[in-house]
């Protein structure tokens, strides 16, 4: 099975055209592709452009949400009315070292702070009135 490998939150893009047993390309009605984890589940569906050199370009423009670890896909083409599916490929997610900075509010840090001081009291004052 062949791998690719990218980081989390990358795009992933690749292009290709479909040859038949002769080397002559075939003309292709329908192409998807999807993205599914060890489970099955669905992850992403490929967008797939059909490029004017009959060639396609296969794409996955955010790839922020996907898990960690071993994913797998393949592509689907119909030709006249019947569809062929390639081999199995892998797509490794490796956890990417740098991410987005927050922007922490701290005003809004502040008030969940003394929120929580107020709770943490209440609860002192509970646990007081019931010793």
């Amino acid at each position: 099975m062949n791998t690719f490998y990218i980081k989390k939150g990358e795009n992933f893009k690749f292009t290709t055209t479909f040859k038949d047993s002769e080397n002559n390309t075939i003309v292709v009605d329908e192409v998807t592709s999807q993205v599914r984890d060890k489970f099955n589940n669905l992850i992403a569906n490929f967008e797939v452009l059909e490029n004017p050199d009959t060639t396609y370009t296969f794409s996955l423009n955010n790839t922020n949400n996907f898990p960690i670890g071993n994913l797998k896909f393949d592509i689907r083409i119909k030709v006249n009315n019947d569809y062929i599916y390639t081999k199995t490929f892998s797509l490794l997610v490796i956890k990417n070292e740098t991410s987005e900075i927050i922007d922490l509010n701290v005003n809004t840090l502040k008030e969940e702070v003394d929120s929580l001081n107020y709770r943490v009291q209440h609860l002192e004052q509970l646990i007081s009135d019931l010793t």
